[in-house]
């Protein structure tokens, strides 16, 4: 997983070169990269999963946030109320599907496990042998929306506000830069035989 993740920086990083001397909109950047990063943590999967998935997600909270505040009929449905209720009956669709196809790889002998992401972490706890310690499909996708929207909104936070304090702080930057190149430097020197 982690050589995927630095590939895409890398790739990223390829790009961003074009852009010398020209303004690059980092929070759209790093949405992007942290949306294929946890496509394939959560799912093993890519950008295209992601971002259908993230779309719905996000459509949800929007709609929240424009239905909060609001008195609600509680006979009739408003028409925020309709699509949010379509949305989430597609996004657990799109769950299910995911889940049976990990699950008849691993019935059918395709594979001897469910994955090794986040996903597949949760097959295993839904597929326990002790019933006792199960978790049900509804928590499995639950888990995963949550880990999807919450990791998407923070990781990009996280680094664009980064991104924008190393920029107004020259001397940050400086400081980092040299941390970072004395720690790589100390990995790549060769190590001395032991004299003992």
């Amino acid at each position: 997983m982690l050589p995927a993740m630095v590939g895409r920086v890398e790739t990223m990083l390829k790009t961003w070169k074009s852009y010398e001397g020209k303004e690059i909109e980092v929070y759209e950047e790093f949405k992007l990269l942290s949306l294929e990063i946890i496509s394939n943590s959560v799912f093993g999967s890519d950008y295209t999963t992601g971002k259908h998935i993230f779309d719905m997600l996000d459509k949800i909270a929007y709609i929240s946030s424009m239905s909060h505040g609001k008195i609600r009929n509680p006979i009739i449905e408003s028409s925020e109320e309709i699509e949010a209720g379509r949305i989430l009956e597609e996004l657990f669709e799109s769950f299910i599907g995911i889940i049976k196809q990990r699950e008849y790889k691993v019935k059918a002998g395709q594979s001897d496990n469910f994955g090794g992401d986040f996903l597949g972490s949760l097959l295993e706890g839904h597929h326990n042998a002790d019933k006792e310690a199960r978790i049900s499909v509804d928590e499995v996708i639950e888990e995963c929306k949550s880990f999807y929207f919450a990791g998407h909104k923070t990781v990009t936070s996280l680094l664009s506000w980064s991104m924008y304090l190393l920029a107004v702080h020259t001397d940050w930057q400086k400081k980092q830069e040299r941390k970072f190149l004395n720690s790589l430097a100390k990995k790549i020197q060769p190590q001395k035989p032991f004299q003992g």
